[in-house]
Parts: structure tokens; sequence; C-alpha cells
């Protein structure tokens, strides 16, 4: 059961074709889906100096925790609906948006005995993009999100810092009652690992994910512009994914190619294809937790991983205590010697990835929905 249904452009598919898959629409879930899928809108100045700050303001302080709480009630009632008529016994709801958590209070109330699993992509109010900064809409959303937490049969979370953070932010210890299960990579049919190209005359680097150049943003391609500038090698990156640039020229940029957006199946194909692959989360404060999808593609291609995230994030630990490549530092990227840092630079070919196989990972969820154990 999903909300949204289509539109999803670079997420994913339009409707899928399944008999057990039910959509509950949304227009405001369409339209917010439309405007990321907008790739260089320009936006009137009317809506730049008014509008779009109201609607901004609304979305971040009004809607307690997100638009998502918009679908409640429809969401609730097709699930009543798919219970009773195929006597579900175990319901997991995936988040975010976290608006959608909000209905397993309901389903609880209406359907007690059923068994509540709760999974966290992102985490709630211990991510700071998701916090509220209205005083009363943050109390509101924290109240929402304990009492779900207190409700739950299971907890599942994608990051091992995930129990730690909401013990010490929230006051609620559920490391008995959750479970780790990260989303791992899917293994191409007939992986074909090759060399790395020859890099005398070219470094080659490639990101894969979102990427803008938004002042405040976490993914600004502001970094890594600074980063290749440090260097004297001939070095080129590609970016495949979603780009958002107001003011950044790509089609002039030197080193920068944007390539576009690319099918997962053929990530892997692609990753072999260059010496280096980049992460890239710089705000310090939300990097603690996040652990990118595509860093479990990452360490499937067996490539050195460049990480442009704080030394203290897990994922940046991770790195570096498995050496699987190079963290540096965004609040140093002005002084970081990329030339020197590349200098004998290889992936741990000792490092046991397939244990991060998304098949290894869900099966973990087969216990979880057996209430007897």
């Amino acid at each position: 059961l999903s909300v949204g249904g289509n539109d999803y452009g670079y997420f994913g598919h339009d409707d899928l074709d399944s008999k057990d898959l039910y959509y509950v629409k949304s227009n405001l879930k369409l339209k917010k889906q439309q405007q990321f899928n907008a790739k260089g809108r320009k936006t009137g100045s009317l809506v730049k100096g008014f509008i779009k700050p109201v609607l901004q303001f609304f979305n971040n302080n009004v809607m307690v925790p997100d638009y998502s709480i918009t679908s409640i009630l429809s969401v609730y009632f097709k699930s009543i609906e798919l219970i009773d008529k195929n006597n579900i016994n175990s319901v997991i709801i995936s988040a975010p948006p976290h608006g959608l958590s909000l209905v397993l209070l309901l389903l609880k109330k209406k359907r007690p005995n059923i068994n509540y699993i709760l999974e966290y992509r992102d985490s709630w109010n211990t991510q700071p993009i998701f916090k509220k900064s209205n005083y009363i809409s943050n109390k509101i959303s924290v109240f929402w999100e304990k009492l779900i937490l207190n409700s739950i049969n299971t907890l599942v979370y994608v990051s091992p810092v995930v129990p730690e953070l909401i013990k010490k932010e929230l006051g609620v210890d559920i490391t008995k009652k959750s479970s780790l299960i990260m989303n791992g990579f899917v293994p191409p049919s007939g992986a074909n690992y090759i060399n790395q190209p020859d890099s005398k005359t070219c470094i080659k680097l490639a990101y894969f994910g979102v990427i803008n150049d938004f002042e405040n943003s976490f993914r600004s391609i502001v970094f890594i512009e600074k980063l290749l500038n440090n260097c004297d090698l001939t070095v080129e990156i590609d970016i495949y994914g979603h780009i958002e640039f107001e003011k950044f020229d790509v089609n002039r940029a030197k080193a920068i190619n944007y390539v576009g957006s690319i099918d997962h199946q053929d990530v892997f194909d692609k990753t072999q294809e260059y010496n280096y692959l980049v992460i890239l989360h710089t705000d310090k404060a939300s990097s603690f937790e996040p652990i990118p999808g595509k860093f479990f593609d990452y360490i499937q291609s067996r490539r050195p991983i460049i990480c442009i995230m704080s030394p203290d994030a897990f994922i940046s630990k991770f790195i570096i205590e498995n050496s699987l490549g190079v963290v540096f530092d965004p609040e140093l990227i002005d002084t970081i010697d990329f030339e020197k840092e590349l200098d004998g630079l290889e992936f741990n070919d000792s490092f046991d990835f397939t244990i991060y196989s998304r098949e290894l990972q869900f099966n973990k969820y087969i216990p979880l929905l057996n209430m007897d154990d």
C-alpha cells in the first residue's frame, strides 16, 4: 500500500502493475514529486519573493510532522480493508514520510492484535532535516514519535547509531525491540569485475545520486568543485542522477560532466569504468546517521571511495576502519591536497562485502514477522 503512485521520475516507476499493490492517491504528493522532477524550472519573482516562503513555512511548521498527514485517513481505511480481507497479522510502515507513522496508532486501536513494525529509512526527530524549527511544532512532533515508538512491536532501522540517538535525544530505549536491517545491494547477474582505467592521462571519478548548488545544501556541487581545484592532476567527474542547479553551469564546467539518470541495474557496470566513487554529505549535524543507498553499490564495485563528510559520521568511520577509501572533512575542503591523498589509495580487497547483500539483510525480516518468537 503506497501513497502517490505516479510521476515518480528519478525515484522509480509509474503505477507498478501488481495485483497485490494498492495506491492511495495524493494530489499533494504528486505536486511535490512534479516539482522535484522539474529540472531547471524557472520560478517567477512573486513565487520566489512571497508565495514560496509562505508555503515552505506552512510545510515546515504547520503540517506536523509533514505533508503526509493529509493521507492518514485514506491509508487507514484502506489498511483496515486489506487487513480484514486478507487476514493479515503483520503490518510494516516505512518512513519517511513520518506522518504516515501516525496510522499505526489508529490501526493499533482498531486491530490491537496485529504485529506492527515501523521501519526508519531515515529516523525522525533525531535527524535535523526532519526537526521542526517552531518550538510548539517540535514538541508535538516529538510527542507523536515517542508515543509511536512505545506502541509498536518492532522498530527496524538502517544505521547502527539510531537506537543510541533515540535514547539520547528522546529518552526512549528501543534496544530490546529493534532490529538493524540495512538497505544492502542487489548483486548484478554475471558481475564482471575489471581493472581500474588507466589514470596516467586522466583520473576518473563518478557520483551517483541527487546533487545541487543550493547555499545551505548538504550535497552541494561546490565542495566537489573545490576539491578538484586543489589538484594539479587531470581529474574528471561524471554525475549520474538528479541535478538541481540554480547558478552552477554544468555545461561550462571543465572537469564536471552531467551524464543523466541511469537504471539501477546498470550501476555496477558503470562503476567499473571509474577509478574512484564519490559520497557527499557536507552538513555535520545531520551526517551522523545516514547511509547513502549508493554506498552499498560502491562497496560491491570494489572501487576506492572518496567520502566528503564529517569524520564523526558513522559512514566515515566505517570507510576508514575498513580501509575502503578516504574521508575529507567538508570544513577543511579548501586545505586538502587532493593529489597527495589519492597517492596509493586503494580498496581493501579482503573486506567481505557479501554480508551486505539485500537478500541477506532482508532475510532478517522473517523472524520479525513471527509474533510467537
